[in-house]
């Protein structure tokens, strides 16, 4: 795995061995998964290959790409306590 920030943005990837090497396949599937938390209004650039991605609750600008995989996007209820800026966890 490897992952890196350059200021604002920051790339997590697997790789098959080092990430430097360009290897189009991988003797043994890997399942690997990533838990990605940013802020509400956070733009999204997501792209993955034969991996499910899944987005809830981020409301900036999302560009989502896959290839042989779901793209799920869970809206907020309506109503979510979250909407408000008084709401305090108790």
């Amino acid at each position: 795995m490897e992952v890196v920030q350059q200021g604002d943005v920051v790339k997590a990837r697997v790789c098959c061995g080092p990430c430097a090497q360009k290897r189009r396949a991988c003797g043994e599937v890997v399942v690997t998964r990533f838990r990605v938390k940013v802020p509400r209004g956070a733009e999204l650039n997501l792209s993955s290959v034969e991996a499910e991605v899944k987005v809830a609750g981020v409301e900036g600008e999302q560009e989502i790409s896959t290839v042989s995989a779901e793209v799920v996007l869970v809206p907020r209820s309506v109503g979510d306590p979250r909407d408000c800026s008084e709401h305090r966890e108790r």
